[in-house]
């Protein structure tokens, strides 16, 4: 679930839910806050019903992680069809149900995370092995980890995501502090820098959780 460094220009046709377009997370107190400027956002597609229904799942999931620190941000529900039209041509794992684009500030959920969709709701399952609920937990903590340290490395999103799951301290510094262990050696780092991939020129690559969880595998050996 990469954080895209530039999207390029959007062709989705978005329907905005007025009476919860500057809400933050928490209701109506929330909402009368000036400083409160999140968004919910529902791509085409959706009817007023549907969008309000799945937006209250997400609500209470972002509350329950702190999300109201990000201030302004837009959260975009995306129907399970259009899905793979979307990240496909941006080189997004089809696998990924979400993913963040630092720029404008905006962070994209697959309806499936929310609602049962026939066949791609298996598919989730069977690529991740988690529930719906569980795998919306956890798409929900990786994206604040790019959003909250504005930081497009997967490894320490996926740090920050352990963080919060485990009810731990979730600052940006404490998951610098906690890669920093597994820092390669002077030996590890004279090898790589005798990689010529090592000095291609850095494209803003997504990374999807399974590609993820092996590099993890790895890193922590």
């Amino acid at each position: 679930m990469k954080p895209y460094a530039k999207i390029g220009t959007l062709t989705l046709q978005l329907l905005m839910i007025t009476c919860i377009a500057r809400c933050a997370l928490v209701g109506t107190t929330a909402c009368a806050q000036p400083a409160s400027q999140q968004a919910f956002v529902c791509n085409t597609g959706y009817t007023l019903k549907e969008c309000h229904e799945q937006v209250s799942v997400l609500r209470p999931v972002l509350a329950r992680f702190h999300a109201e620190r990000l201030e302004h941000w837009t959260w975009i529900l995306v129907k399970s069809r259009d899905w793979r039209d979307l990240v496909r041509p941006r080189g997004l794992d089809l696998n990924s149900p979400a993913f963040t684009y630092l720029e404008k500030r905006e962070t994209f959920f697959e309806e499936a995370l929310f609602t049962p969709v026939p066949v791609r709701s298996g598919e989730l399952l069977l690529h991740w092995a988690l529930p719906a609920d569980k795998l919306l937990e956890l798409a929900v903590t990786h994206e604040l980890g790019h959003a909250l340290c504005q930081d497009g490395n997967e490894l320490r999103a996926n740090e920050f995501a352990r963080l919060l799951l485990e009810g731990g301290a979730s600052h940006c510094a404490t998951v610098d502090a906690r890669n920093k262990s597994h820092s390669p050696s002077q030996n590890d780092r004279s090898r790589e820098s005798s990689n010529p991939a090592r000095h291609a020129p850095h494209r803003s690559e997504p990374t999807d959780f399974a590609t993820l969880a092996k590099q993890e595998a790895v890193l922590e050996k």
